[in-house]
Formats: structure tokens, sequence, C-alpha cells
């Protein structure tokens, strides 16, 4: 998944379930995920995604 992806669903994630991402920045002392307002550039780094395609 390129970076800006990852931001981007992070960013979704964080506006679509704020309770879920607040308690995953919690759990992970990641405070970009539970403050409002937008994710650094950075947290796709600190927090690296990835996509697992299962065969169909």
């Amino acid at each position: 998944m390129s970076a800006g992806e990852s931001h981007d669903l992070l960013e979704r994630y964080r506006d679509r379930h704020p309770r879920a991402a607040a308690n995953l920045g919690r759990v992970l002392a990641m405070p970009d995920l539970t403050a409002a307002g937008p994710l650094a550039p950075d947290v796709r780094v600190r927090l690296p995604l990835v996509h697992i395609r299962y065969p169909s």
C-alpha cells in the first residue's frame, strides 16, 4: 500500500470509527489517532499498513 493510500485510509478510519481509533491510539501511544484535526504526514511511517488479499 502506498504512503498516500495509508494516510487516506487512516483518515477515513478515524472519521468513521472515532471511538475505535481513539482506543487504538491510546494502546499504540499514537495521539494523532485520538486527536481531532488532520493526521501528521509521518503517521504512515509510524503505523505502516498492509493490504492482505486472500485467494478467491
